[in-house]
């Protein structure tokens, strides 16, 4: 088995807008072994976050684009898949994203227990090859099992997965968007600034469960402007 799991190769990424073309990121080579944390730290602006972003596709559809370069995950040419083949096989599955901001990150009406299953349950509607199927409305057991035991992983009360977000501070909203990453065990998870809108005192509880996480082997991006966090968790 190859012990490189995600390589970058002379990746340019621009942006088109009213003024012209950004040039966000210029050549940009980075490599990602198994078990191990990758930091991409820089200030604001340095293209850390589009770096991130090409890695699923998940740039703006009409401004952002990738110029050239290569993005190969486990062998395989990420930038040769359809849309379809990135968020069927792909993104969540094999590569997951916590993002920013928890408060964007979650349905504000729909409990957090329901959030993580509908992960769970869109995943497995596409492995059975029928994705547009209707939900039952009785969840599977193996599914339910799977939410508790992913809220226990992050450090919330199984007991608490019928509440909403509201219910939530913004430490454990951060917590459950983690559990939301984690809950298809992927082979790759990125951190995308993931105490940015955290207060201090929440941030260092984040960090531990990062640190926890990277401990356990997990193989992860973390993208900061943060020495010190990318330093700690790795």
């Amino acid at each position: 088995m190859n012990d490189i799991l995600l390589d970058i190769r002379d990746l340019e990424v621009s942006y088109d807008t009213e003024d012209g073309i950004v040039r966000a990121v210029n050549g940009i080579d980075l490599q990602v072994r198994r078990g191990k944390t990758l930091g991409i730290v820089g200030e604001t602006g340095a293209g850390k976050t589009t770096t991130a972003k090409s890695i699923l596709r998940l740039l703006p559809e009409r401004t952002g684009n990738i110029r050239s370069g290569s993005i190969a995950f486990d062998g395989e040419d990420l930038l040769a898949l359809s849309v379809d083949d990135m968020q069927s096989r792909i993104r969540g599955e094999k590569i997951s994203m916590i993002f920013q901001d928890p408060m964007s990150s979650l349905n504000p009406v729909i409990t957090i227990g329901d959030q993580i299953a509908e992960v769970l349950e869109l995943h497995q509607e596409t492995k059975d090859g029928n994705p547009g199927r209707k939900r039952a409305k009785k969840r599977a057991p193996e599914i339910d099992a799977r939410v508790d035991q992913i809220l226990n992983m992050v450090g919330i009360p199984t007991e608490r997965k019928n509440e909403y977000p509201h219910q939530f501070s913004g430490g454990m909203k951060q917590r459950v968007v983690i559990a939301m990453a984690l809950v298809c065990d992927p082979a790759l998870v990125i951190a995308d600034e993931p105490t940015t809108a955290l207060d201090v005192t929440i941030q260092a509880q984040v960090l531990e469960l990062m640190k926890q996480l990277a401990r356990e082997g997990m193989t992860m991006v973390v993208v900061t402007h943060e020495m010190g966090f990318a330093t700690e968790v790795g």
